[in-house]
């Protein structure tokens, strides 16, 4: 692979990593501790993807979801099924920098240029229910729970 790991993330069955390159593709490669790695292959997961620089992705807990966020103002949720598709993608005023999956799914927040929302996930669309003031929040994470939650900038 000639493209360079921007960010990476594991599954939540441990079985497989799923990551972004510096040419915003995203990939997956499957991990078994008890096979060696020569029988692993990277694989495409889906298309058309972001046209700018990924700066974030989080993988739902509970559902076969993907989230991922772009300087090209977008929030995309992938579904991780068998062949891969795009659910949602949101075009925002502003350039998203991080974002994390609620455990149960139903939730993001996403980390944006001048705030931090917190959106509803609906079925074809996210809905902003709460703005916080917090500028340039590079790092987004749910508590196991999903009842608390921490930003960083």
């Amino acid at each position: 692979m000639s493209s360079r790991i921007r960010c990476m993330t594991l599954s939540s069955t441990d079985d497989c990593i799923v990551f972004t390159t510096d040419n915003n593709q995203l990939m997956k490669v499957n991990v078994n501790v008890e096979k060696p790695l020569d029988d692993s292959k990277y694989e495409y997961l889906m298309y058309p993807f972001h046209s700018r620089d990924i700066q974030g992705m989080d993988i739902c807990i509970k559902k076969n979801l993907v989230v991922t966020c772009s300087i090209d103002k977008s929030v995309r949720i992938w579904n991780n099924t068998n062949p891969p598709t795009l659910d949602i993608c949101e075009v925002f005023n502003d350039e998203a920098y991080s974002v994390a999956f609620h455990p149960s799914g139903f939730h993001l927040i996403v980390g944006f240029t001048d705030r931090v929302r917190m959106m509803n996930v609906f079925q074809k669309s996210l809905k902003p229910f709460h703005v916080i003031p917090i500028k340039g929040c590079r790092e987004i994470k749910f508590s196991n729970g999903g009842q608390l939650f921490a930003c960083a900038s």
